[in-house]
């Protein structure tokens, strides 16, 4: 079974989520956050960086949500929520995910945590409330669920508590 480390607040809900979508079996450890802990040898053997989470799949044991997230997809996933690899659109995906977590997430992160930000169902962009007709797809097309960059960016939705379900679980 999967055991992810994990810390409410961070972007280990990024793998509860992927996990919940694939219905992979897991369990959760909830470890301290402070600093002290995170650079104790114990932790580091789990991620050298002292960062959260962790993720230990068998003997496997890898840091950095968005690799943990691949990692699921193409262990687990069986072609859901992502393209097929080596097809164009795959190739869009991967420029998609990776510019979610590279170039995007520090502003996004910023709006999100600011007091100012707007409401659930409202464009940040132009203030317009959106719905399902308006809301955009992403460059190959509408899913029927999740896919991998909403997973790297909705962990700035979770820090903003405008969903209810699973973010709550964790929080």
């Amino acid at each position: 079974m999967i055991k992810l480390y994990h810390v409410p607040g961070t972007r280990g809900i990024r793998v509860i989520w992927v996990m919940e979508e694939l219905g992979i079996p897991y369990e959760i450890e909830l470890i301290d956050f402070s600093a002290e802990y995170r650079e104790t040898p114990e932790w580091r053997s789990k991620n050298p960086v002292g960062k959260v989470p962790a993720m230990e799949d068998g003997d496997l044991t890898i840091f950095e949500s968005g690799a943990m997230v691949q990692y699921l997809l193409d262990k687990y996933g069986e072609g859901r929520l992502q393209p097929v690899p080596g097809s164009d659109d795959h190739a869009r995906y991967l420029q998609w995910s990776w510019f979610a977590e590279s170039t995007f997430a520090r502003p996004l992160g910023e709006i999100c945590q600011s007091p100012k930000s707007h409401s659930r169902g409202v464009s940040i962009r132009t203030g317009h409330k959106r719905d399902a007709a308006t809301r955009p797809h992403l460059p190959w097309g509408p899913r029927p669920t999740y896919c991998k960059p909403t997973l790297l960016v909705g962990r700035f939705i979770q820090r903003r508590r405008h969903y209810d379900g699973l973010f709550n679980l964790y929080l």
